[in-house]
């Protein structure tokens, strides 16, 4: 099982003159965690962008750690059958997908199951904020941890030898692949060369392209220029399929950064064929217990984000019945 990270905090607006934005602040995400908890099943359940989520499990492990299911229910019933039958059928009930969840306070460290169909980060920043009384001044926000291993390890005595991007050319737009911050970075050579090739491949119905920079028999090395390039593009947009920067270290060490994965900090975990809450907590809890989450995750707050937060005394209220409430008939 594949375990991603973030650091989680309540947000708070704050205005500068003129201009506002939301700040990070050190208030306790625990406390509302436990606050949803003490919520009715019914209260525990929110409609958000048209979809369902839940929180139906959580354990308290301390006073600063807890590990809670977050879940989705989904639109499309999956099957189910029996090995060795023809008998195949829609399964009852509402199909759900959770993700467990390991939180420490301490060090303000989410660990979510990775999940294809699972809720995803912004969704989870969603129905926890919807708990928070005062939104138009408070929020909640993930921060996803990112590796070390990923371009920022390249300097000037690195040796690039190969580089290859695969990108799905439906829908493909060049302005949204180099954007970041809602910062249009498109306006390089290297934007300009993937509209050339979507152009060609829109033209000719092909589906996937592949750009591929290597360095071959050649003495040297790539141009170090093409890495920031590279370093201006929203590795999650969806049209990236597979990026990979192949370099070679001074000491003859060689490694692939492939920018779809490497970019972050992830964790894997051998649960067996085992799903269930209980489990998975249990599981979870050996792992803390054990010391087995890696440390480059829970020092990530005090390494990379100390100064990027604020002490705030504010009493932030939380509310019973989410903004985003559960409706009796689906659809309401």
């Amino acid at each position: 099982m594949k375990f991603n990270f973030y650091n989680v905090f309540i947000t708070k607006r704050v205005k500068y003159g003129k201009n506002e934005k939301y700040e990070l602040t050190d208030q306790s995400f625990i406390k509302l965690v436990e606050h949803v908890e003490n919520q009715t099943a019914k209260h525990k359940t929110q409609k958000i962008s048209g979809k369902y989520y839940s929180m139906p499990r959580f354990t308290s492990i301390s006073n600063s750690e807890c590990i809670f299911w977050v879940g989705k229910f989904l639109d499309d019933k999956p099957f189910e059958s029996s090995i060795g039958t023809n008998e195949i059928k829609q399964i009852e009930g509402d199909a759900y997908q959770p993700v467990i969840c390991f939180y420490d306070e301490a060090n303000k460290m989410l660990m979510v199951q990775s999940s294809v169909i699972g809720p995803r980060d912004s969704k989870i920043e969603d129905f926890f904020a919807n708990y928070l009384k005062d939104d138009e001044n408070y929020g909640i926000k993930l921060i996803r941890q990112k590796s070390q291993i990923g371009l920022d390890m390249i300097n000037s005595q690195t040796e690039v030898t190969n580089i290859s991007l695969e990108l799905k050319v439906r829908d493909l737009d060049v302005k949204k692949l180099f954007s970041k911050n809602g910062e249009d970075n498109s306006d390089n050579l290297l934007g300009s060369a993937i509209k050339k090739n979507v152009e060609l491949a829109q033209n000719s119905d092909i589906p996937i392209i592949g750009i591929s920079l290597k360095k071959g028999r050649y003495k040297g090395n790539l141009n170090h220029n093409i890495i920031s390039l590279i370093q201006l593009m929203n590795n999650d947009d969806v049209s990236l399929l597979n990026g990979k920067v192949d370099v070679k270290f001074p000491n003859g060490e060689k490694k692939r950064i492939d920018l779809k994965e490497s970019q972050y900090l992830t964790f894997e975990k051998d649960f067996g064929d085992f799903t269930g809450y209980d489990v998975l907590m249990n599981g979870l809890k050996e792992l803390s217990e054990n010391r087995e989450i890696p440390n480059e995750a829970k020092s990530y707050l005090t390494k990379h984000l100390l100064n990027d937060y604020r002490s705030c005394n504010d009493n932030i209220e939380f509310l019973q019945i989410p903004r985003c409430g559960y409706c009796e008939q689906k659809g309401e």
